[in-house]
């Protein structure tokens, strides 16, 4: 009886022949149409990847110098304001915020380490990833489950999509996945490592961190590495044991 009355429906148009999850009464009888399929691991890697830049870009951008910085940093307000994330949510993650040339990876495991021993729920963004690309977003220590990766990337992505927003790069999808992700699991603390850092880093999106950390930075990186202090807000900062005349 669903079968034929929906086959009825869709021939007058009433119903769409295709498309995501919805549901119609009609007569008292719920009519609901077949969900988008669901991505694998192996898939969302694979979609992921596609956001890799490619050399000639990359080239084109180091032209472009602070011009494209400034652009791309757009392209991050836009992206966050289409998955619905505000400052007021980044507030509430209670950000620890940590740049540097040199063991800025280590200090903020260091520091879920911490947190996490003394009871608090942690998510950790870090990269690069060794072996798998999970690894850059950790809950409580262990990186998110293939499942959950797929998941959020699978609707991040379709979102993205549907508003027709510009292309995220391959860290800014990690990046924002793991805000969403941190978000999700409703964690205490989030510890998020810098890119490159800098004023036009993606994770410089964020406005009000809890404390922000800046590691050591090398005598080769004073001059190219100068802009690591925008990372630094109005709150608490500590810094590494060698700090550079440069970010003064």
């Amino acid at each position: 009886m669903l079968g034929f009355l929906h086959r009825r429906l869709v021939a007058r148009s009433f119903l769409p022949r295709s498309g995501p999850v919805f549901a119609n009464r009609l007569l008292g009888l719920q009519v609901t149409m077949t969900t988008r399929a669901a991505w694998t691991y192996d898939e969302s890697v694979a979609r992921l990847n596609s956001f890799q830049t490619n050399a000639a870009v990359l080239a084109e951008q180091r032209k472009r110098g602070v011009m494209q910085a400034n652009r791309s940093f757009k392209a991050v307000k836009e992206i966050i304001t289409v998955l619905g994330i505000s400052q007021e949510d980044l507030s509430n993650l209670k950000i620890i915020h940590i740049a540097g040339s040199k063991g800025k990876g280590s200090t903020s495991a260091f520091t879920e380490s911490i947190l996490r021993d003394h009871g608090f729920k942690t998510g950790l963004f870090t990269s690069p990833h060794i072996i798998e690309v999970r690894e850059r977003i950790r809950i409580n220590g262990t990186p998110i489950s293939r499942e959950s990766f797929a998941k959020h990337l699978q609707e991040f992505t379709e979102t993205v999509e549907e508003n027709e927003s510009h292309p995220p790069t391959y860290f800014v999808t990690t990046f924002l996945l793991a805000l969403k992700v941190f978000l999700s699991e409703k964690v205490d603390v989030a510890i998020l490592e810098v890119g490159m850092g800098g004023l036009f880093d993606a994770t410089n999106i964020v406005q009000h961190p809890v404390v922000c950390g800046i590691t050591h930075i090398g005598m080769t990186f004073c001059l190219i590495l100068q802009k690591k202090k925008n990372i630094v807000k109005i709150v608490p900062c500590l810094v590494g044991s060698f700090f550079c005349k440069a970010l003064l």
